[in-house]
């Protein structure tokens, strides 16, 4: 027996670890059980006698079952006795594991998800913004115990997510899953600023001085990365490698992008009257790709309208469409593209007002100066849907100018202080104003008046420009109020004869329309919050009471009535312009008694504005693309964000570009080991949790046994 189970041991026993090898030796116990059994079989002395033939056969009917039972019974105490011995002797399962280490101290993860209006172009099903955030996924999973995070999200502004650095893992990636990408470019001097800012805080607070790594999940855009080039670019990312590496972690397109976007809709007449065709050019652009064809349709209040194929030939297109509304109101109009590979820019909406009369007011610093202005107006004296109301100046404070669509100002020097504040107030929520002047001008007041009115570096006047002989020089024709003479040499523009005018001095905030033979403006433009502004520094009308020389012939000569009408139409243009912006830029909207109100963003997430020095309410938040909601009350404004296509160009930043210090291949787990070992794992738990089992079906055999007896 010694010599078999020396056998076992060298053979089959020998290729499992054992941590007490002698404790096999109790193996020889198992056969205790059927020992015990042979040694105790009494030996019977067989007598007939005559009931023994009935119990026999009741014996030899259960014989068979009792048999088998009495085997399982000690085949169980056998395996009992041989599960214990072998529990005893503590064997070991060998397997082979990998365990992931590290090579390197604690690291502070600063991680920078690109969320640029380009990272919504879809990468094999989802946007790169969605690749980019299991990107970094990825690296968290690779990080090592100990690592802290720090998260951020490249935009304009850049935002900073996770400032202060957490040992928390899943804090991040839950930060990662709820992060929303913007529709807005990246700045990324402010976004390498902030980045700056929390690795000094860090250092300050964190006693092991952890290494510092900045991985950017980015798509490596242009638009954004270009950037990088820029001296103040240079500098951050200098100062920061001399405590950091740069890591770039790039999501990269498989199939080559497509993409045509909305650029612009113009409205080709800005008077918008109920009776009148309404005409929209559309622009498309080629993006990406070779796209020779988009359907475009256009939504009115959510209705279908129409709707065009347009074929795109070059790299951009403009298409006219024309709308068939017939209700005076607000409308909103929504343009859209079918979608390919940035599906943000194939949107385009705006907000029109469509009225059935247009409304002037013309204020007269002298009686009947502005009569020629009126007439300019409707110079056939027809039935128009221009309707002008002329008041002298000292009635101004009892006119409702919400009612009007433009104020001119004839011959006006002075203003008290509550009607230069009522004129800003106007233009401020969108109104526009047309001032001009007369030879009895008040240069000082007028100065005074002027700056009540329209805030800001536009104009300063100098003086009266002695008599001579003066022409206009149009120049280019580029402001849109000299478009409409563009090409039309008998227009009289060129040839209308002036002989004096006032002498001012543009500001940075002013425009300079149209200028004279000798290099001196005479009209000027700008904008006051949601409108615009005029000034002429001729009279556009003529006063009985003057006693003066005539400055010029404009208002008699046949450039007078058309240049009166594109300047209305130019002051005009706040239909659309004023609640429809590019994301990023600021909404105004009209001045409002309360010092406060609630803006609803595309998302549905509310956000409260304060009124500031202006008289209009300002968001500056415009970080998504769609419809902005002002609430105050039951009283309601819509305006509308789109994109800026620029920001959607898909042209990857040649890395070789890059500062040497930012890394481009990708390795951010360089330092990740991952070593195989031969793990033994203990069974001797399982080994008595068998015994256990073992010992109840034994126990449970017996009792039935002796219940069969009975």
């Amino acid at each position: 027996m010694p010599s078999l189970v020396l056998q076992i041991q060298s053979s089959v026993l020998a290729q499992i670890p054992w941590a007490n090898t002698p404790m096999l030796w109790w193996l020889l116990a198992a056969g205790l059980p059927f020992l015990i059994h042979l040694l105790s079989r009494t030996r019977f002395q067989e007598t007939d006698w005559a009931a023994m033939r009935f119990l026999e056969a009741a014996w030899k009917r259960h014989a068979r079952r009792l048999a088998i039972e009495q085997w399982l019974v000690m085949v169980m105490r056998g395996l009992l006795l041989a599960v214990v011995a072998l529990a005893l002797a503590d064997p070991r399962w060998l397997f082979n594991s990998q365990e992931i280490g590290h090579k390197r101290p604690p690291v502070h993860w600063m991680l920078v998800l690109d969320g640029t209006v380009s990272m919504d172009a879809m990468l094999l099903g989802e946007s790169r913004f969605e690749a980019a955030k299991k990107l970094a996924d990825q690296v968290i999973d690779l990080a090592a115990e100990g690592d802290t995070y720090s998260l951020f999200l490249l935009s304009d502004p850049p935002l900073v997510l996770i400032d202060e650095p957490t040992f928390e893992a899943d804090l991040v990636r839950e930060a990662i899953r709820n992060v929303r990408r913007r529709d807005t470019g990246g700045h990324l001097a402010s976004m390498l600023e902030l980045i700056q800012g929390v690795q000094l805080d860090a250092q300050r607070v964190d006693d092991e001085r952890r290494e510092t790594r900045i991985c950017f999940f980015t798509d490596l855009a242009s638009t954004t990365w270009a950037n990088i080039e820029s001296p103040e670019c240079q500098r951050r990312v200098a100062a920061l490698a001399t405590e950091a590496t740069f890591q770039i972690c790039e999501v990269s397109d498989v199939a080559e992008p497509n993409d045509v976007a909305i650029v612009a809709a113009r409205l080709r007449d800005e008077r918008l009257l109920i009776d009148e065709k309404i005409s929209l050019d559309v622009t498309l652009r080629k993006m990406a790709g070779n796209a020779t064809a988009r359907r475009l349709r256009v939504l009115i209040d959510g209705e279908a309208g129409p709707e065009a194929t347009i074929a795109i030939v070059g790299t951009e297109v403009r298409h006219r469409i024309d709308l068939d509304i017939h209700q005076v109101g607000e409308h909103v109009i929504e343009l859209r593209c079918d979608d390919d590979t940035i599906p943000v820019n194939d949107r385009f909406a705006f907000q029109i007002t469509l009225r059935d009369r247009l409304r002037v007011l013309i204020l007269e610093g002298r009686p009947q100066v502005g009569a020629r202005l009126e007439l300019a107006f409707d110079p056939d004296r027809q039935q128009n849907p221009l309707v002008v109301t002329r008041v002298p100046l000292r009635e101004f404070r009892n006119q409702k100018l919400s009612d009007f669509d433009a104020v001119f100002l004839a011959d006006v020097s002075s203003l008290e202080t509550i009607e230069g504040r009522m004129l800003a107030d106007y233009m401020d929520a969108g109104g526009g104003v047309v001032w001009t002047v007369g030879p009895n001008v008040d240069i000082p007041r007028l100065q005074e008046s002027w700056q009540q009115v329209v805030t800001g570096d536009t104009l300063q006047f100098e003086g009266v420009a002695p008599r001579g002989q003066y022409r206009f020089d149009a120049g280019e024709y580029l402001h849109p109020i000299l478009s409409a003479f563009a090409g039309q040499p008998r227009s009289g523009l060129s040839t209308t004869p002036i002989y004096q005018y006032l002498r001012v001095s543009p500001g940075d905030d002013a425009t300079t329309v149209l200028s004279l033979n000798d290099g001196n403006g005479t009209i000027f433009s700008g904008a006051v919050g949601a409108g615009r502004w005029v000034f002429v520094t001729l009279p556009w009308g003529e006063a009985r009471d003057t006693g003066k020389e005539r400055w010029s012939e404009v208002t008699v000569w046949p450039v007078f009535v058309p240049i009166v009408h594109e300047t209305l139409d130019w002051a005009m243009r706040r239909t659309h312009a004023q609640r429809t912006v590019t994301v990023g830029e600021p909404l105004r909207f009209p001045k409002l008694d309360r010092a406060s109100a609630e803006v609803i963003d595309p998302l549905g997430e509310r956000h409260v504005v304060v009124r500031g020095a202006e008289a209009s309410l300002v968001f500056d938040g415009t970080t998504f693309a769609g419809a902005y909601r002002l609430v105050v009350g039951e009283a309601e404004w819509l305006a509308h964000a789109n994109v800026d296509a620029a920001e959607t160009r898909l042209e990857r930043y040649d890395t070789e570009l890059l500062p040497k210090v930012i890394r481009t291949d990708g390795e951010w787990a360089e330092d990740v080991v991952i070593s195989e070992s031969n793990t033994r794992l203990p069974l001797y738990r399982f080994l008595f949790a068998t015994a256990l089992l073992l010992l109840c079906a034994e126990s449970w055999l017996t009792h039935r046994r002796r219940a069969s007896n009975d």
